[in-house]
């Protein structure tokens, strides 16, 4: 009897707070609380109810979730939120769409992660589904197991799926993600053209230095060239020793010059793919890139757009003023402007403290924006102001985003042009004094 007693304190101890959301029978919308050990445990149970469940998350006391909060929100701010994944876009892509649909179906989110641990053919992908799975049935957050990644899954991911658990929105965070990572693939795969292109004349202005070494091939030819006697006593280069002889002196050149800048280009590579993820490093070139003129601007809308349209949906779903902020400063993918707003963060929580007042003071709002946030405050529809506002950023990064790739594919073809036009002016004087040897030699 004292082991059962024992044992059922254990069990009221692990017991804590679950908001849900679910679907009954006709269709209709329920959302409430419940006291369970896990999510597994409340999905079970509102199924055995006849209830399909949509959402579920933990919901405890605003006191004893501020450091937990706090906590999440420091882990998802000291890493980079710009970089590339160590997984491929496309893969991501297809990951968070599956788990959305999944999600949405009514299977709680250790389950969907369990079924797309099967599915996944990403090995690194795979390998961290199942992680997490463990991890969300053991009552941990999403969010909270996708920040443990952070090299798979970026920060501005974290963030949108940790304001969707928050807001109780959590499947339309997870279809959010899904459009974010395929737009990054498609725009991925337009730009790897342009990379291509780029990488190749660079690679062809490496392989012509050699044919600037010592003097060119002229001089080396010269000095060098075995020759035969004509019958009039002129010295003429004879065919095969200067085939020979022209190898010879560009293969030295190409292990003097071409291999140690190809080995600096290769490891120079590697070594900035990793140090790009310094979040000191990485803060420094999104500030570097805010200055930029076109896509400075393009990249302050998309921020602006992020921020305001997640904002919205914690306003919407009645989330607190300074935990809709939190949740909304990480879904910005920009590092700077990020952490220019989660700066202003604790102006929300002191008494007095107005919506309009904390984005003037990012410097990252226009002016027109912080007085439509005010009208909005004054009027009592700050929701459909940021709904609004998220909008006309929205344009502003669509038409910014179509200007900037303009002028990346000009500057692709004008670099195309002075490379190209570097290495045939090299090979055009070498191969005209070349000429000029052998005429001069056959005494034309």
């Amino acid at each position: 009897m004292a082991g059962s007693g024992c044992s059922a304190r254990g069990r009221a101890i692990s017991m804590g707070l679950y908001k849900y959301e679910a679907v009954d029978t006709s269709g209709k919308v329920v959302r409430g609380v419940m006291n369970a050990s896990s999510e597994q445990e409340v999905s079970n149970r509102l199924a055995r109810m006849g209830y399909k469940l949509r959402a579920v998350a933990p919901s405890t006391p605003a006191d004893r979730t501020a450091a937990p909060r706090a906590r999440q929100s420091a882990a998802i701010s000291s890493q980079p939120v710009s970089v590339k994944p160590v997984v491929s876009l496309a893969d991501l892509a297809r990951f968070f769409r599956q788990l959305a649909v999944l999600v949405r179906s009514g299977m709680s989110v250790g389950d969907a992660l369990g079924a797309l641990v099967d599915n996944t053919v990403n090995r690194k992908l795979r390998r961290v589904s199942a992680e997490m799975r463990d991890m969300v049935r053991s009552g941990r957050r999403l969010s909270e197991a996708m920040a443990i990644h952070p090299l798979v899954f970026p920060a501005h991911a974290v963030g949108l799926i940790w304001g969707g658990e928050q807001g109780g929105y959590l499947d339309v965070a997870l279809d959010e993600v899904a459009s974010e990572f395929e737009r990054d693939a498609a725009d991925a795969r337009r730009a790897s053209v342009g990379w291509f292109i780029s990488n190749l004349n660079l690679a062809g202005l490496i392989l012509i230095l050699p044919l600037l070494m010592d003097g060119g091939v002229m001089k080396h030819m010269v000095l060098n060239l075995p020759s035969q006697s004509s019958g009039d006593n002129m010295l003429q280069p004879s065919g095969q020793p200067a085939i020979a002889a022209l190898v010879k002196f560009y293969m030295n050149g190409f292990w003097k010059v071409c291999v140690p800048c190809f080995v600096a280009w290769i490891v120079g590579a590697y070594v900035w793919k990793w140090i790009k993820r310094v979040p000191v490093v990485r803060r420094w070139l999104d500030a570097a890139l805010l200055l930029m003129p076109i896509w400075g601007r393009m990249h302050k809308a998309r921020a602006r757009e992020r921020f305001l349209r997640t904002l919205f949906q914690q306003y919407r779903a009645g989330v607190a003023p300074s935990a809709a902020w939190a949740a909304a400063s990480m879904s910005v993918r920009n590092s700077e402007i990020a952490a220019r707003l989660r700066e202003v963060e604790p102006v929300l929580r002191g008494s007095g403290s107005s919506l309009a007042q904390a984005l003037a003071q990012t410097g990252v709002f226009l002016p027109e924006d912080v007085g439509m946030v005010g009208s909005g405050e004054k009027a009592g529809e700050v929701s459909e102001m940021l709904e609004r506002m998220s909008g006309y950023h929205a344009n502003a990064f669509s038409a910014d985003e179509a200007r900037a790739k303009m002028h990346s594919w000009e500057a692709l073809i004008l670099w195309i042009i002075i490379s190209g036009g570097v290495v045939a002016y090299i090979l055009v004087k070498q191969m005209a004094d070349l000429y000029n040897m052998f005429i001069n030699f056959q005494g034309l």
